[in-house]
């Protein structure tokens, strides 16, 4: 993808080789006092996006920059972010599996973590629910492929911002409708 590269070149997206090499030194001392946990990525409040490299495994980048980008970084931002996660838990309630796996990878992170933050394991639903669609959903390659996703990008803008002004119950969106909107907000991170 450009954009990774874009998003790299301009500091938002940050590759890094070591846990020394991590600039916040509260997290850094987390990682090193307990290396059972192996973060491969996370996302900052200054809103950059890191991935350290020792711990992803091969073929799990593009799915570790979903979670990432387009799920912490990219609908977490977003006003309607409440529904958004609401959203994936009426999913995974009406048997929808990747939400169900985003909600079980959540509690077992929380679990890890030691956290019972309501809040926070709604955040990881989210991203973990981005993270599994991005795993199912290949976006499609060229020129009419580009033009196709940012269509259901906008779309699912659409449906989004039409749901907030008239109420959600005409504008239920779709899993491939978040999946979209995680899409664009990966392009528009590298910006």
């Amino acid at each position: 993808w450009p954009k990774v590269k874009e998003s790299i070149d301009n500091g938002k997206l940050k590759i890094i080789g070591s846990v020394d090499q991590i600039p916040q030194e509260s997290l850094r001392t987390f990682f090193k006092e307990n290396p059972e946990i192996r973060a491969r990525g996370w996302f900052s409040k200054d809103g950059t996006a890191t991935m350290l490299v020792p711990n992803i495994e091969k073929g799990t980048v593009r799915r570790l920059l979903f979670h990432e980008v387009g799920g912490h970084g990219g609908l977490q931002q977003r006003p309607q972010v409440n529904k958004l996660m609401d959203r994936v838990l009426d999913l995974a309630a009406q048997g929808n599996m990747d939400a169900r796996q985003a909600v079980n990878a959540a509690n077992a992170q929380m679990r890890v973590l030691e956290v019972a933050a309501n809040a926070r394991k709604r955040r990881e639903v989210l991203a973990y629910f981005i993270q599994h669609m991005s795993e199912k959903v290949q976006s499609p390659k060229g020129a009419i492929g580009r033009a196709l996703s940012l269509y259901n990008s906008l779309k699912a803008e659409a449906k989004l911002m039409l749901g907030d002004k008239f109420g959600w119950k005409g504008f239920n969106l779709t899993d491939k409708d978040m999946y979209a909107l995680a899409e664009g907000s990966i392009r528009k991170f590298s910006k």
